[in-house]
């Protein structure tokens, strides 16, 4: 790994990082965050290519237009409709 690229010097790395042909896929917990980030970054540049964050908690939830909204510490809004909460698989 190029260490110019590095720059989350201040964050919690959870797992050891995966290098697969020219990208590197890591896991983190970010700085100021109770979440995860997983993220596929360039090998070469460090520039990110995709990344999500689990295990984000939530904060309000309330009930909206025949559904539910919810918020989580990072700010994510998530709408959810009738159906998809009565969905079953």
């Amino acid at each position: 790994l190029v260490r110019e690229w590095v720059r989350e010097d201040e964050d919690y790395f959870t797992g050891r990082p995966l290098k697969m042909e020219n990208y590197v896929v890591h896991s983190r917990l970010v700085r100021g965050t109770s979440g995860v980030r997983i993220s596929a970054v360039s090998a070469t540049s460090g520039d990110p290519i995709w990344e999500t964050d689990v295990g984000v908690p939530v904060i309000a939830a309330s009930p909206a237009a025949g559904g539910l909204v919810a918020i989580n510490t990072q700010a994510a809004l998530f709408q959810l409709d009738g159906k998809s909460l009565s969905a079953s698989k």
